[in-house]
């Protein structure tokens, strides 16, 4: 629970620590519902270091997830929502905050990860940093320490001739899940 809660602390504050590289997080969601999968699914209960995920399908859109991070005995909960999209047959998976309804004040901020899906394996790939930085800035996208500022649309164009450069996301995995319960 603790482990949990502090990533989930990390990842809802952007902060390095959050990942064993630095995190590369965008103000506006990476994509939009233009690039949704809905033949893909992800819905189950996946396993990695830090404790379980459950991929539990919105009830609003079919290629977007609820996502409680759980101890894996189901304890403490700490809700995120992601989206798979498809971009030049890449999948790519945006994670991002669940906010409560009785927030009133949140920053959100938005991770991307290519993902590669085999059989009860799930690979996400982090953005590549230094690559960004230099394919960022030829295609002025704003960002700086890690944070891009650029709107989803000019985020969505630059990702469309990007993410079929193998360079573009690190080499290996940032996080590999198993999937352990299959909901549907």
């Amino acid at each position: 629970m603790k482990q949990s809660l502090l990533l989930a602390t990390a990842l809802m504050l952007g902060s390095p620590c959050a990942a064993a590289g630095e995190s590369l997080v965008s103000i506006d969601p990476w994509l939009s519902e233009e690039t949704g999968v809905t033949d893909v699914s992800l819905e189950g209960k996946w396993e990695f270091y830090w404790g379980c995920v459950r991929f539990v399908p919105h009830r609003h859109a079919d290629f977007v997830y609820d996502v409680p991070l759980e101890d894996c005995q189901g304890g403490g909960q700490i809700a995120f929502t992601a989206s798979l999209h498809r971009v030049d047959e890449r999948l790519l998976l945006v994670v991002g905050p669940k906010v409560p309804d009785e927030v009133m004040l949140v920053l959100p901020v938005y991770w991307l990860f290519k993902v590669e899906l085999d059989d009860d394996t799930m690979n996400l790939f982090s953005i590549d940093h230094e690559s960004f930085d230099w394919r960022a800035a030829g295609a002025s996208i704003e960002h700086k320490n890690g944070l891009v500022l650029s709107p989803t649309e000019d985020l969505m164009a630059f990702l469309s001739w990007q993410v079929g450069d193998f360079s573009f996301f690190e080499a290996e995995p940032e996080y590999t899940l198993r999937k352990i319960e299959s909901d549907n």
